[in-house]
């Protein structure tokens, strides 16, 4: 088994505005949360709020920045790569284990 372990932003958009486009698929993992508030009542304006705050945090740079090439990014996102392979397994793919 081995494991990796990456750095690296997100690219939001370019030019430093958030279109509709980049703000959905920002939203992707917790869209379905505002749906819901929305739909029930409990936050009518869930998604407008949404990108309110959105737009609100790309003017103070709080955890949204323009780097110097003027794309829209978030602060570097962490993962960890794991990959197992059984014993013996056959290394010819590229994905050599040491």
């Amino acid at each position: 088994m081995k494991q990796n372990r990456h750095e690296f932003p997100f690219v939001l958009a370019k030019d430093g505005v958030m279109n509709d486009k980049a703000f959905n698929a920002a939203i992707l993992p917790f869209q379905h949360i505002l749906k819901n508030l929305e739909v029930s009542g409990i936050h009518p304006n869930a998604i407008a709020d949404a990108r309110k705050t959105s737009d609100e945090m790309i003017q103070t740079e709080e955890l949204l920045s323009v780097d110097k090439h003027g794309c829209l990014i978030t602060e570097p996102n962490k993962f960890v790569l794991m990959i197992a392979r059984r014993l013996n397994e056959d290394d010819s793919d590229g994905l050599c284990m040491e």
